[in-house]
């Protein structure tokens, strides 16, 4: 076996394992996510997990030289997270003043539990890929920050816009996809 081989295989199964990894993060990350999401609620808990874990890569990845730019990245992930749970908490008061307003209804979720199975594999496979890609993203930084920032935000656009395609009858769903993917693009 020549040492060109050997070189090329030592890699190929560095890449491969490096893939199995990033896939599992992923994986772990939709579990740690949940169900599709019924309701803005939902959907506004599983975008504040989400900014944790893009601030952890952004940390990991591009925080390590530890410049002031790199710094306030990192930073601007976890005022999105504040940001989301802002509007996580003005959908709740809502909830409430319908709720007291109207003499205590019970409120079910705008999606029923048959149509977020029905969702459940193709909301997987957005969040996989979005979660991948921006794994990718950050561990290229090569000091270009505005190349990687612009990557990990293209990605989390792209998945927040598929997401909500996934709903197209449910406005209150996709109304909260829509304002998380405003917050990345400002």
């Amino acid at each position: 076996m020549s040492s060109v081989y050997k070189i090329e295989n030592e890699f190929y199964m560095t890449n491969q394992i490096r893939e199995e990894i990033k896939s599992g993060r992923a994986k772990e990350m939709i579990q740690d996510m949940g169900q599709c999401p019924r309701s803005a609620d939902e959907a506004y808990s599983m975008g504040v997990k989400m900014q944790g874990f893009i601030g952890g890569i952004m940390a990991e990845n591009i925080s390590e030289a530890g410049s002031r730019e790199e710094r306030e990245a990192v930073k601007r992930q976890l005022a999105i997270k504040n940001r989301i749970r802002q509007l996580a908490d003005f959908n709740l008061n809502q909830l409430l003043d319908y709720f007291y307003s109207n003499g205590g209804p019970v409120i079910e979720p705008p999606v029923s539990e048959y149509t977020a199975k029905e969702i459940q594999p193709f909301f997987n496979r957005i969040a996989m890929n979005a979660l991948i890609q921006m794994m990718e993203a950050a561990e290229q930084y090569q000091g270009n920050l505005q190349e990687t920032v612009m990557n990990i935000t293209d990605s989390v656009v792209s998945m927040y816009e598929a997401m909500s395609k996934l709903y197209p009858e449910t406005n209150e769903v996709k109304t909260a996809f829509a304002e998380m993917r405003e917050l990345h693009k400002n």
